[in-house]
């Protein structure tokens, strides 16, 4: 009897376990059904897509730093607010909106507030490259940056703080 017992229960918990994964396949079938962006084929050409686009950051920043060094500030201006509204986009909707506080982001509007509004003050050049120069090159290196380029947080992160004193 404990012999027919055990076998019964072992094969309900099989069963359970198939009805699990039947009811896994039927929410992604869904999910794909509906375009969630959840779904691992639109994770997939997110990641391509910003890949891609950190590639083409990296040559366009190379080239108007090199060639026509005078568009740097025009680059910047429509790059940081694209790049700070993913930031801000990400972190509310993850319930982090706390660290949109931090120093860095601060520093930037600082930058975008010297390039829109007062192009010609020197002091606040002065501050704006000390800022950008000082505190924040530190930032980089102790908080160990990097750049992934597949991966939306972590570029938009790493851009946001080094685009400043580039």
């Amino acid at each position: 009897m404990s012999k027919e017992g055990v076998s019964k229960t072992q094969d309900v918990t099989l069963d359970e376990d198939l009805f699990d994964d039947f009811e896994i396949n039927l929410e992604l079938e869904e999910l794909e059904r509906v375009g969630d962006p959840r779904t691992p084929r639109c994770l997939k050409l997110r990641d391509r897509m910003v890949f891609f686009l950190g590639v083409v950051n990296a040559l366009l920043l190379s080239f108007f730093a090199h060639g026509i060094p005078w568009l740097m500030p025009w680059y910047y201006i429509v790059k940081a607010p694209i790049l700070i509204g993913i930031r801000i986009y990400m972190y509310c909707r993850q319930k982090y909106q706390y660290f949109l506080i931090d120093f860095c982001y601060w520093a930037n509007l600082l930058l975008l507030f010297y390039l829109i509004v007062f192009p010609n003050s020197k002091e606040l050049f002065v501050v704006a490259y000390s800022i950008a120069h000082g505190p924040l090159a530190w930032a980089v290196c102790l908080f160990k940056n990097s750049l992934v380029f597949h991966s939306l947080g972590k570029y938009s992160l790493h851009q946001t703080q080094i685009s400043l004193f580039v």
